[in-house]
């Protein structure tokens, strides 16, 4: 087994057994621009236990067409959500018990934290030991890339590769699922003699 592959089978058991848990989150956003925010939002600790699903409305938003073509998010669909001002306080607290964060494409959804909390006025709540669940995969799957070592792939791409349901994907609800049970097969993986 090359060490970058067992590498990542030993941070993948790493996050699943932190105590406290780590947390698992995804975002559905506006777009992918520096201005963009959070629309949806969802977090499960590793046990499986959703800890936050929701919506999240902005007053005068306007989502790219572009945007709902991904995750069917419409501004109708926000009208009765809370803002993010008001859901905010709920992450910092599930941040603050959690062990860690793990996010398929941290890079991504951390930024987009970022943004939807300036966008809000708000100030973060400061560091947290972070995975990225797209890395671990592409040292875990091994292929090669010309520009950045392992070939990145989406996670519905994963997903199947590894055998894991794809289902409700480019909700955040459906990633932040299939995003631990690909963490449970990689981490499994070794026990199976892959």
């Amino acid at each position: 087994m090359n060490i970058d592959r067992q590498k990542a089978i030993e941070v993948a058991k790493h996050v699943l057994e932190t105590k406290p848990p780590m947390v698992i989150f995804d975002t559905e956003t506006s777009g992918i621009g520096p201005n963009d925010v959070i629309l949806e939002i969802a977090m499960m600790d590793t046990q499986g236990s959703v800890l936050l699903n929701t919506l999240v409305r902005w007053d005068g938003i306007i989502i790219p067409e572009e945007a709902t073509k991904v995750h069917g998010i419409t501004v109708d669909d926000l009208k009765e959500s809370p803002t993010w001002v008001e859901v905010y306080p709920q992450i910092q607290a599930i941040l603050r018990a959690s062990g860690g964060l793990v996010a398929y494409n941290i890079d991504f959804d951390a930024r987009m934290l970022a943004q939807s909390n300036r966008a809000a006025g708000i100030t973060s709540c400061g560091r947290i030991n972070t995975y990225c669940a797209m890395k671990i995969y592409a040292n875990y799957r091994g292929d090669r890339s010309d520009n950045r070592g392992y070939k990145w792939y989406k996670l519905t791409q994963a997903c199947a590769h590894e055998k894991v349901t794809v289902d409700n994907a480019h909700r955040a609800i459906g990633d932040v699922k299939m995003t631990l049970e690909l963490l449970k097969k990689i981490a499994q993986n070794e026990v199976q003699g892959a």
